[in-house]
């Protein structure tokens, strides 16, 4: 009788276990679908160029892009940011002749990799070059991306030829 009860307070143990599963399973791919379904209507597009707009006439380091929605504008430079021909964060204009002679590591994330308020020598991509001989690290960080921001964008830089 003792071992009947036993077994029966397992169950529901194991069923909240699995509940548990499935919901952490579960949603990672709501999350997944729904940046899909967002990415895919673009219904607010006209929002985030009339945004980035403003943004432009203010003097900000970022101008639309119809793809990602905004990227950093090529030669910026204020006190803080300074990007190169290329739109990136840094304080070296990479030729695509230096592009194709060293490793380039690609740098995507957000603020975190972008820096701002930070000085243009202390991040983290600009104290990588001056450390490296054989590699370029190319600071493609830039606040608030999404996923799938990161994903064009890394589309973007490797079908061109930069």
């Amino acid at each position: 009788m003792s071992f009947i009860k036993e077994n029966r307070s397992l169950q529901p143990r194991i069923s909240l276990r699995k509940k548990i599963i499935l919901v952490l399973c579960g949603l990672p791919l709501f999350l997944v679908l729904l940046e899909v379904f967002v990415s895919v209507t673009k219904e607010d597009l006209p929002l985030i160029q009339k945004y980035v707009s403003y943004q432009e006439n203010v003097n900000s380091v970022y101008k639309f892009d119809k793809r990602l929605g905004w990227r950093l504008k090529s030669n910026y430079n204020s006190d803080n940011i300074q990007t190169n021909g290329l739109g990136f964060r840094s304080s070296i204009d990479y030729s695509p002749k230096e592009l194709k002679n060293k490793e380039s590591i690609l740098l995507l994330g957000d603020s975190m990799v972008l820096g701002p308020g930070v000085t243009q020598e202390k991040i983290f991509s600009e104290i990588l070059n001056k450390r490296s001989t054989n590699a370029i690290f190319i600071n493609a960080g830039a606040e608030g991306y999404s996923q799938m921001a990161y994903t064009r964008y890394r589309c973007n830089f490797l079908l061109s030829d930069q």
